[in-house]
């Protein structure tokens, strides 16, 4: 049988890797099993001092700003352009996917959905552009926005940043 385990970075999913690589062969010598990871990580380093294959891939990250903008774009459109919601994400059942400059985020598990009511609907004269808008905490320091937008949303053609 032949294993690739990947993961890596840190030690949290590395070492339990090679615990299972080292069950795998324990339980049966003619086993491969190979390591995939960034040249960067620990496992670089580790996986070869503990006599498994290593192989490194190259690999980046997303940016923070980047992948947030993306996921409030996903969470905008599903709730207030769809009209459902998943009601379960967790990192189990969302996927990033596509270049770290230009993210895709997937929703699987859709198991869990809620709907959006009428009475719970944003006013429609309230306009979103994903590329502008932007998620904003509650401050003290900022003016009321208006009754028809909620205080945690404003977006540059929205009441609440006039």
């Amino acid at each position: 049988m032949r294993v690739l385990i990947a993961g890596g970075g840190t030690g949290g999913h590395l070492f339990p890797g090679i615990a299972l690589a080292e069950e795998i062969v324990t339980r049966h010598p003619k086993n491969d099993v190979v390591f995939v990871g960034t040249d960067r990580g620990l496992e670089a380093r580790v996986v070869p001092q503990n006599g498994f294959v290593f192989e490194a891939i190259k690999s980046r990250g997303f940016q923070g700003p980047v992948l947030a903008k993306a996921a409030v774009s996903v969470i905008i459109k599903m709730i207030f352009e769809d009209g459902f919601f998943h009601a379960d994400p967790h990192p189990g059942n969302i996927r990033i996917l596509g270049e770290p400059d230009k993210p895709v985020i997937g929703l699987i598990d859709l198991g869990m959905v809620g709907r959006l009511s009428p009475r719970c609907a944003i006013a429609p004269s309230i306009s979103w552009s994903p590329p502008s808008a932007r998620i904003t905490s509650p401050s003290p320091t900022r003016s009321t926005p208006s009754s028809s937008s909620p205080r945690w949303w404003s977006s540059p053609t929205s009441p609440a940043t006039s």
